[in-house]
């Protein structure tokens, strides 16, 4: 394959896939972080609510 089929189906770029080509064993690809979610500045808040409502009286 080219150098240009590949960057477009593995999402790299050229010098990424130059790396690859020329080296036995290419270097193992970095995995990023999770993106931040709606909820992160809200789950203290939530854990709190629920763990007072482990000690509350059980609805009927």
């Amino acid at each position: 394959m080219k150098i240009r089929a590949l960057e477009r189906k593995y999402n790299v770029s050229w010098r990424t896939v130059k790396k690859a080509v020329d080296s036995v064993r290419p270097e193992p690809r970095k995995k990023l972080p999770p993106p931040p979610t709606v909820l992160d500045p809200y789950k203290p808040v939530i854990d709190e609510m629920l763990r007072t409502g482990l000690d509350a009286l059980r609805k009927q």
